[in-house]
């Protein structure tokens, strides 16, 4: 035990237990937190890039090899931190349709949906989407997750955000803008689908393992579809710039990113980690300015703070 130095008759001034570690954590669980942010953030201007080039009509073959960066490093993290893979095989088939929403359709969503809008559009929307989508999903789910008033409010401030995204967004120069972003809202309805369904699976094995599981049979699913591409543009050729970016998302966007959120919502609890997310689109529309040259709005400040308050709204108990 440490004590500040202390006159007679005065209490101590400061008292640090250093057997007490739970600060250190805490602290280091704020700063994996901010790495996921940026590593989230970042990987908008990286999918855009993958997106438009050569790989952009073969969003199920970026996803695979994606997804195949991914796997070995989310391999690591569970011998790492769980010591050992769990699988209860009465979640196989749970497990397996979570799978195909969260990594297959979800990143198909994803990257066909950067082929065609800006990553400020899609960061804001994705993040507003899921806001919307997930509680109207664990209203009809679960008895304990009843669509008070209140989230109803946030629920419509939400869609405002979206609303003045579709409608002002200076990022007119793609290829098809509002395609584009109705294909994000289905990346957000996948992602939204996965997180609700996940809730008693979650409680039977760790949030690691179960990525892992989920990662693998997404993989599955994708080499299907990505086979089917191949066989249309059997001389497809992916350069070494296209080949980087997809092994960043893989390995950093996805695995590092998927594993640090996991780790920081045991110290954090799961409130304060979301609340950190949601700042995850300043990063996103940041990166997509100074990246890849897309203009700037106060449309998206404000639409940020539009969606930022629907969030809280919908998440206030």
């Amino acid at each position: 035990m440490i004590q500040g130095h202390e006159k007679k008759g005065q209490t101590p001034i400061q008292e640090i237990d250093i057997r007490d570690k739970s600060w250190l954590k805490t602290n280091i669980a704020y700063i994996s937190m901010f790495i996921v942010i940026i590593l989230w953030g970042s990987s908008w201007p990286v999918t855009r890039y993958v997106s438009t080039n050569e790989l952009g009509t073969h969003p199920f073959t970026s996803a695979f090899i994606r997804m195949t960066f991914a796997i070995p490093f989310l391999l690591l993290a569970v011998r790492l931190i769980d010591g050992k893979l769990m699988f209860p095989r009465h979640l196989l088939k749970p497990i397996m349709i979570l799978g195909f929403f969260q990594v297959a359709m979800h990143n198909f969503f994803f990257l066909s949906g950067l082929r065609f809008t800006s990553g400020s559009d899609g960061v804001l929307i994705i993040n507003a989407g899921i806001a919307v989508i997930t509680p109207i999903l664990a209203h009809r789910a679960y008895k304990d997750e009843k669509l008070t008033r209140i989230r109803v409010i946030g629920i419509f401030i939400s869609l405002l955000g979206v609303l003045l995204i579709f409608s002002l967004s200076p990022n007119e120069n793609v290829e098809n803008r509002i395609l584009g972003n109705f294909l994000i809202l289905g990346a957000a309805t996948s992602w939204s689908i996965y997180t609700v369904y996940s809730r008693p699976i979650v409680r039977e094995i760790s949030p690691i393992s179960y990525q892992l599981w989920a990662a693998l049979f997404g993989w599955s699913y994708l080499a299907l579809f990505a086979l089917s591409e191949q066989i249309n543009s059997p001389n497809l050729v992916i350069t070494f710039d296209t080949g980087w970016r997809l092994a960043y998302l893989g390995v950093f966007a996805a695995a590092i990113a998927y594993t640090l959120y996991n780790v920081s919502i045991k110290h954090l609890g799961a409130t304060r980690t979301a609340v950190i997310v949601n700042f995850a689109p300043l990063f996103g529309i940041f990166f997509s300015i100074v990246f890849a040259d897309e203009e700037f709005s106060l449309v998206y400040p404000i639409a940020f703070l539009i969606i930022l308050a629907g969030i809280y709204l919908v998440n206030k108990n």
